[in-house]
């Protein structure tokens, strides 16, 4: 009987951090899930077409040091430029350090590969 009584205490100040625990948990504000849009983009108006638009500006900014054989990533194969393309966006962005020899690309032309990451990097 002594052992329990002299417990009380300690069981009391557990059941007060429980309850703490509980109602805090419980008390916190629910973060909305982002819901997935279909929506299009509205800085996108049109399809970015790999075969013609990112083919010719990967040709005329990177491909002359990422091409073939060149420094690593490659960025004159679709599969490549597709695996790397958060990496290349942001290294063309307005923070990025590429192209390396030669000016900042205007922003139209980061926007159209931004543009083309968002339809799904596709080969088309």
């Amino acid at each position: 009987m002594k052992k329990i009584l002299k417990n009380i205490p300690l069981m009391l100040i557990i059941g007060l951090v429980l309850s703490r625990v509980i109602l805090v948990s419980c008390t916190k504000e629910k973060v909305p899930v982002p819901v997935a849009s279909n929506a299009p983009d509205p800085n996108c108006p049109d399809t970015i077409k790999f075969s013609t638009t990112i083919t010719d500006m990967m040709n005329n900014n990177c491909a002359g040091c990422h091409g073939n054989g060149g420094t690593p990533p490659d960025l004159t194969a679709y599969a490549s430029i597709r695996d790397n393309a958060s990496s290349i966006l942001a290294s063309m962005g307005a923070s990025g350090t590429m192209p390396k020899f030669a000016s900042k690309l205007a922003d139209t032309t980061v926007q159209k590969f931004s543009c083309w990451i968002s339809q799904g990097k596709l080969n088309n």
